[in-house]
């Protein structure tokens, strides 16, 4: 039997982009790379009660000590936090 996280109330999962572990020849600690990363993701689910302007799909920019990272599986990881926590979001012009 498959398992989905489905978000409840206000919360919105967020998954964070791909992070580079290379950098010219350097390689760099997955640990370091989450900390250097920005605070952006891609809205994958939101809960009954999230705001109505958050759409799934949405590129968007998030408080840094708003949510909780959670471990879906061995290399995937979401980050889950309140509809308010989401700060702004990526429009395309």
């Amino acid at each position: 039997m498959a398992r989905t996280l489905r978000p409840l109330f206000a919360f919105v999962l967020l998954e964070r982009p791909f992070l580079e572990s290379k950098s010219g020849h350097l390689m760099i600690p997955r640990d370091a790379a989450k900390r250097l990363a920005r605070n952006e993701g891609t809205v994958i689910a939101k809960g009954p009660t999230a705001d109505a302007s958050i759409s799934v799909g949405s590129k968007v920019i998030y408080g840094k000590l708003a949510g909780d990272w959670i471990k879906v599986d061995d290399e995937r990881e979401v980050y889950v936090c309140q509809d308010e926590d989401i700060l702004a979001e990526w429009v395309e012009e």
